[in-house]
């Protein structure tokens, strides 16, 4: 499916953040969390972006100060 897709080899954070805008473009959603409930989710997302950005821009980002890359 990916190669389908156009998507190559993802090497680096970089391949998998370009592969996800070439499967979104396919309309094919590139990652799903399978889970009912809300909170494991929530803790997946706080703990990667946490781990990525660090506190201080978490912390902006849940309050609202951090514009959407989508919306600007």
């Amino acid at each position: 499916m990916l190669k389908g897709a156009g998507v190559g080899e993802i090497g680096t954070f970089d391949d998998l953040v370009e592969a996800c805008k070439t499967l979104r473009a396919a309309d094919i959603t590139p990652i799903a969390v399978g889970t009912k409930p809300l909170w494991p989710t929530g803790g997946w997302f706080d703990y990667l972006d946490l781990r990525t950005n660090g506190y201080d821009f978490h912390m902006k980002l849940t309050n609202g100060e951090v514009p959407s890359p989508t919306t600007g």
